[in-house]
């Protein structure tokens, strides 16, 4: 319980400010469901906190301490990645694949929700992290109609993702 409010102290304090993270610490560990999943005979409690702290490894190997730094979207150090990675596994050692399914979810979300347009006329280089690899692309110009059509799409993954993650129960 006090290591998840830890991490997500962390989590809220690189993302936003010290102060939205101290009160994202405190929501956290004065929730009752947090408290009765960290006192239940389940292993619920593991997979909270790894996620959590997979989690934050992700936010710290993206997110630079100085906001005037640009946000990166895969963490350029290998230790976080296999911090990530590792925490991860202990995750899906203490509860199953769900440990890797939820934090990865949450990662791709965010990307999904948060992701930059690029400039009309620049080139867009699009980082593969740890692989070191650069895939470049021209930018495209769109037709304004297109923007509420691609919200659409989002929207119809995010909100029917019981369809797209049905597949997974049946490999």
């Amino acid at each position: 319980g006090v290591g998840a409010a830890w991490a997500t102290y962390h989590i809220g304090r690189r993302l936003f400010c010290p102060r939205v993270g101290l009160w994202a610490g405190i929501i956290l560990s004065t929730s009752v469901m947090f408290d009765v999943a960290g006192r239940a005979a389940t292993p619920d409690a593991a997979l909270i906190f790894f996620s959590t702290m997979a989690l934050l490894a992700y936010v710290w190997g993206t997110v630079p301490p100085d906001p005037a730094q640009p946000r990166r979207d895969f963490p350029q150090s290998w230790l976080m990645v296999a911090g990530m990675y590792a925490m991860m596994g202990l995750a899906v050692l203490a509860k199953g694949p769900v440990g890797f399914v939820m934090p990865m979810a949450v990662i791709g979300l965010f990307l999904l929700i948060s992701r930059r347009r690029p400039e009309a006329g620049a080139v867009q280089a699009a980082d593969l992290g740890a692989v070191g690899v650069q895939v470049e692309r021209p930018a495209r110009a769109e037709p304004a109609a297109a923007a509420p059509a691609r919200l659409q799409l989002r929207l119809a993954i995010v909100l029917d993702w019981r369809r797209w993650a049905a597949w997974l129960f049946w490999i």
